[in-house]
């Protein structure tokens, strides 16, 4: 039984494969089952035609006889024998047709009778008849390993759309040239392509000052300005009994002298700290009591406090108080409680009031295990202080706040770096010796809880 008819290459399709003279589907040597013809005068005749002519390009002739020089004989009988053979190679083709077609004819009158012809006798017909030829098995072409040659590197201009991968590049592309041949593969420089967005936000902050603004010439003070020391007391300030008085201290900057140059602001935690040498710090700001608003500045004081310790408390929640060294020298203790911060101190307050709430969950967690007999070390605040903490403290709001600022349990990074300022809180809070019971202090400030190798010295405390 004959090939399955797609095996094959009607007449409509055979020619020249690729369109080029003398060149079959990938480039190859073309047979004589490539054309179509009864005869092989037929490519003896193209054959012809390449040697005379050396290009198979058409070349324009000006019939202008004028501009056109003189031929001698000889070339005149070469193109007169040319175009005669070019007219016999055109008959044949003719003649072919005409051929072709009475065979048909003759095949349609035989099976004209029965009933016409299946499948399997037109393909038979056309096998016998030398009218269709099989088509050339498809070449394989493998993807060659490693880089390609630097030839296969060159893509075509004439490439289609389907060999030119679509922006954005997500992925590599495989790309092959005109021919078939494996190419090399498209690589993207970065990932994906960005997603562009319309919406663009430039986060300038409020102020960037790092000296208090009344340092500045030209500066207008937000309320009337007088002397701290002849500040409001009896009508102006809340009395709460015998222990202190206290006056609301607004829109404050709090700064130091660094040597002789100008004031800088620093933050709360950095007083009486042996590393920071800020044994003394100054504050400007507006005095507040009722109605009343009077601004003071450069007040220096040495005394901070932090209120709201104890473990029924779950924050700090504004408790903080700074005290005045001409309100120490008075007979009752004056108290400036911490209000709103300036616009230049605000990103300092507001870490130190993390720091300050920092402190308070510290000293109750020193304080309970102090009371069960245990002695807190720098490892207990890998997880165990905050696991304290948060079964105490889990359904405040406050302490939620607090947490989600740092977001993890681990707090030796935070205790280490205010060491000095927790164990101020401590000793006051508590007393120094009860801080001094701690191995906290002594691994991370006073550095003699472990001697050294060969040291008969030992921590007293143990």
């Amino acid at each position: 039984m004959p090939p399955p008819l797609e095996d094959y290459v009607f007449p409509d399709e055979v020619g020249f494969v690729t369109g080029d003279a003398g060149q079959g589907a990938a480039g190859e040597p073309m047979t004589d089952l490539d054309f179509v013809s009864d005869s092989e005068s037929d490519l003896e005749g193209f054959e012809e035609i390449d040697e005379d002519e050396g290009t198979g390009e058409d070349e324009d002739v000006d019939l202008d006889e004028e501009a056109t020089p003189a031929m001698d004989v000889d070339e005149a009988d070469n193109i007169e024998a040319d175009d005669i053979e070019a007219d016999d190679i055109e008959a044949d083709d003719i003649e072919a047709d005409d051929i072709e077609a009475a065979k048909v004819a003759e095949f349609d009158e035989e099976h004209e009778e029965d009933g016409g012809s299946d499948e399997d006798d037109l393909m038979e017909f056309w096998v016998e008849s030398d009218l269709l030829v099989p088509k050339p098995a498809p070449k394989i072409r493998e993807e060659p390993k490693g880089p390609p040659p630097a030839k296969r590197q060159r893509l075509s201009e004439s490439s289609g759309p389907a060999s030119k991968p679509q922006a954005p590049l997500c992925g590599p592309y495989t790309l092959y040239d005109e021919s078939g041949v494996w190419a090399g593969e498209v690589v993207p420089d970065s990932g994906c392509a960005l997603q562009l967005s319309n919406h663009i936000q430039v986060a300038v902050p409020e102020t960037t000052l790092v000296t208090p603004e009344s340092a500045y010439h030209g500066f207008i003070p937000p309320a009337p300005e007088i002397n701290a020391d002849s500040g409001p007391k009896d009508d102006a300030s809340s009395d709460l009994g015998d222990e202190f008085v206290e006056i609301i201290l607004e829109d404050f900057s709090i700064y130091g002298q660094v040597g002789n140059s100008a004031s800088e602001l620093r933050p709360l935690q950095f007083l009486n700290a042996k590393q920071a040498r800020f044994g003394r710090l100054y504050f400007d700001g507006v005095l507040s009591a009722g109605e009343k608003r009077y601004f003071v500045q450069r007040v220096p004081f040495e005394e901070l406090s932090v209120g709201n310790y104890g473990i029924e408390n779950d924050s700090v929640d504004g408790e903080i108080w700074i005290r005045s060294l001409m309100n120490a020298k008075t007979a009752k203790n004056v108290y400036y409680r911490l209000g709103s911060p300036s616009k230049c101190y605000k990103r300092y307050y507001v870490v130190f009031q993390w720091i300050a709430n920092l402190a308070k969950y510290v000293v109750d967690y020193l304080e309970a295990l102090h009371s069960g007999g245990r002695r807190v070390g720098i490892i207990d605040f890998r997880e165990d202080f905050y696991k304290w903490t948060a079964l105490r403290h889990s359904y405040s709001q406050a302490f939620q706040s607090w947490f989600a600022a740092y977001g993890k349990q681990n707090f030796c990074v935070p205790v280490s770096a205010n060491i000095e300022f927790l164990y101020k809180e401590t000793c006051g809070v508590l007393s120094p010796k009860v801080a001094l019971r701690h191995r906290l202090f002594h691994e991370m400030l006073l550095f003699d809880e472990y001697k050294p190798m060969g040291s008969s010295t030992a921590n007293p405390q143990k």
